[in-house]
């Protein structure tokens, strides 16, 4: 999965969360909208259902066709494909605009240069408790299929740390406390992003 377009799009989908898409969407006689993403399809779209007050949206796009020049742009016309959806389907009016590509890109690009320097140290982390960790526990961890965030990883290695109880020396337990702190950090700016963005 390319990382770009996955954390474009989570952003942007973050972002309709926001007081100004919440104002917009409440207009709507639905009580509540539910939109989520798909990759294990073979079909390129949104797709929609309504079910009494509820309207669920799904956005499918099959991984192999997440190519091209700009991924950004991409996650950005795919979540305008989910507004337009959903404003039809709810029957509102015109809706907020979405954030602009140069501000997007611009906070994707930060956001993947964090990642790529959080996974080196939870992989380094990881390397330096490959031997106290159980087995099952490392191979869910390092499990390419789970596709988890770093910050997935570092609150799971955290768990099974704990559930294994691990000792960990002072330096691992400063790296851990350190990487929960970035987590931390990242749901802060990714809070202010949406607020700004609403």
């Amino acid at each position: 999965m390319p990382a770009a377009y996955l954390v474009a799009l989570g952003r942007l989908l973050d972002g309709l969360r926001g007081e100004q898409w919440q104002s917009w969407s409440s207009s709507s006689p639905l009580q509540k909208i539910e939109v989520c993403y798909t990759f294990e399809t073979r079909r390129v779209g949104v797709k929609s259902r309504q079910r009494g007050s509820l309207l669920k949206v799904d956005l499918q796009r099959p991984v192999e066709t997440i190519v091209g020049p700009d991924l950004v742009e991409l996650a950005w016309l795919d979540a305008q494909s989910v507004v337009d959806t959903v404003r039809t389907k709810a029957r509102l009016g015109a809706a907020p605009a979405l954030p602009a590509f140069p501000d997007l890109s611009r906070l994707i690009e930060r956001d993947l240069r964090v990642a790529d320097e959080s996974n080196k140290r939870v992989e380094a982390l990881l390397a330096r408790l490959a031997d106290r960790l159980p087995r099952a526990a490392m191979r869910d961890l390092l499990d390419p299929q789970m596709a988890l965030t770093w910050q997935d990883l570092v609150l799971e290695l955290a768990f099974e740390v704990k559930h294994a109880e691990v000792a960990l020396s002072s330096d691992e337990q400063q790296e851990l406390g350190d990487l929960h702190d970035a987590i931390r950090r990242a749901e802060d700016q990714n809070e202010v992003w949406v607020s700004r963005n609403a």
